[in-house]
């Protein structure tokens, strides 16, 4: 599946940013205490990350749709499952057409909305019953099926 974003550099932009406001750091003991926690803080202005948070799930909810139920949620921080689904969004979106050219899902995506109304008019009544229909078997290079002849005009 392609990624649907129309502005990729944009799109890589904003979770790099964010990576950078939330890069977490073990906030230092006040003098003459010892805090024993596994608890950490982010390093940017909480506005900052707020903001940012805004546009960072938008984007990760298109390139990664079930990135909030997927990448579970950690006590360490607010921000880790953001950071994790924002670090594995950049690399969807720097490597997607690598990755789909080498696996072999380069093929065209297609979208219903996209089709001519009659076209789509007799896929709806497949769709909407479940039903999937089994591509032909040709052989490689033929792009017509062979006519079919009698008996008769074959010998």
């Amino acid at each position: 599946m392609a990624v649907p974003i129309a502005d990729i550099a944009w799109a890589r932009a904003e979770p790099a940013r964010f990576l950078e406001l939330t890069t977490l750091y073990h906030p230092p003991d006040p003098p003459g205490l010892t805090i024993i926690a596994s608890r950490m803080s982010s390093s940017g202005d909480e506005q900052d990350i707020l903001a940012g948070a805004q546009v960072v799930e938008q984007i990760l909810d298109r390139v990664l749709p079930a990135w909030r139920t997927e990448i579970p949620a950690s006590r360490v921080n607010r921000w880790c499952r953001h950071r994790e689904a924002a670090q594995r969004a950049e690399a969807v979106l720097e490597r997607d057409g690598e990755v789909r050219a080498r696996l072999g899902g380069d093929a065209p995506d297609l979208n219903a909305s996209a089709m001519h109304p009659w076209a789509w008019e007799g896929a709806r009544r497949c769709d909407r019953a479940g039903t999937r229909v089994k591509p032909s078997r040709r052989p490689p290079g033929r792009s017509t099926p062979r006519r079919r002849t009698s008996w008769a005009a074959r010998t």
